[in-house]
């Protein structure tokens, strides 16, 4: 069996056809003795983070156990018969067997096997291969979007961001994916870790809250913890597979010009208060402050005048107007404004 073939049936990547057509060969007597082999060999080069990879392995048994289950109690009411020849179908290895199947749930794909015996030989129902179906949510400059997840997490997606998540969580993981900054407030789920995956590192819980913010042009990305722990990876194609378990207020930076992966302490504002809607600058370049009006508020801001850019602005803003934001910079700065619908001029 194809090597390549068997990696994306156990990464749920397979069409219905691949599936069939790999179900064949593990009935087979060199299928029931070499899938064992496969799966270690892509168990082993996966290289799973140990956060999820625990809880995934009892997440198989869990899955397993109930299968075997099912199947002592005769609860299968539907069963297609298939004509075999004994000595071929006696060489399946059932644990196996299931353990690819298991794999394969794994990853996202729904793969349900049925099997019994008869007089005739092995009778088996093989059920349609389903892709996981994704949502995909996104917020443009001036605005946020609050989130609720099936599974009871709670989202808030930053202006210029975006997130694809399933419409369910039927895997043995939570995988949501994202473009930009967001707020996650994670229902806890001990046998399901929520895995947030972004261009640099990938985010694993079981039950917390932290923020992501990616910025994909400057090639950063920070992870900051409010509660609970967090572990952060650097994706493998991205550096050295690095790693490192986030306590509440502390931050990880990875910046991809440099190859730096540095941890932190962070305060509330600085990282999270944005979500309750509170504009928050700290030791700010002009440039920066007129950046995030532009994005916060959904305008154009033109710059006419020439202000020297120090890292030198700091303010607090609790759920402030434009006019009332521009109006104490023009008094630090000393500028004239005017707001021209979503333009605003300073002069």
């Amino acid at each position: 069996m194809d090597s390549e073939l068997l990696k994306r049936f156990f990464e749920g990547k397979c069409d219905p056809h691949e599936v069939h057509q790999i179900l064949v060969w593990i009935n087979s007597q060199e299928g029931g003795h070499d899938i064992e082999d496969a799966y270690l060999n892509f168990k082993d080069d996966k290289k799973l983070d140990p956060i999820v990879s625990d809880l995934v392995l009892e997440r198989i048994h869990k899955e397993l156990k109930l299968e075997e289950d099912g199947n002592r109690k005769g609860s299968l009411s539907k069963k297609k018969k298939v004509i075999s020849n004994d000595k071929r179908r006696g060489a399946f290895d059932k644990n196996w067997f299931k353990l690819g199947v298991a794999a394969v749930l794994v990853f996202g794909f729904v793969l349900t096997v049925y099997w019994t015996d008869n007089r005739l030989g092995l009778e088996e129902k093989v059920a349609v291969v389903s892709q996981v179906e994704y949502i995909i949510r996104e917020v443009g400059p001036g605005q946020k979007l609050t989130l609720k997840l099936t599974d009871g997490s709670v989202v808030i997606l930053n202006s210029n961001s975006q997130l694809k998540f399933p419409k369910n969580f039927d895997g043995a993981t939570r995988d949501v994916y994202l473009e930009g900054e967001a707020f996650f407030d994670v229902y806890r789920d001990e046998l399901k870790p929520f895995v947030v995956h972004s261009k640099f590192v990938e985010t694993s819980v079981l039950g917390t809250s932290f923020v992501v913010n990616e910025n994909l042009l400057a090639g950063k990305v920070q992870v900051s913890v409010l509660t609970g722990k967090v572990r952060v990876t650097e994706q493998e194609n991205f550096g050295k597979d690095r790693k490192v378990v986030l306590a509440p207020m502390d931050a990880v930076r990875f910046n991809d010009k440099t190859g730096a992966f540095e941890t932190k302490k962070v305060g509330y504002d600085e990282v999270f208060a944005w979500k309750d809607n509170v504009l928050f600058f700290d030791n700010t370049q002009f440039s920066e402050v007129v950046i995030e009006l532009e994005n916060w508020f959904g305008v154009k801001i033109d710059v006419q005048k020439n202000i020297k850019n120090r890292k030198d602005y700091s303010g607090r803003f609790d759920n402030e107007s434009l006019e009332m934001i521009l109006t104490g910079l023009a008094f630090t700065y000393g500028f004239e404004f005017e707001i021209i619908s979503n333009k605003v001029i300073i002069y």
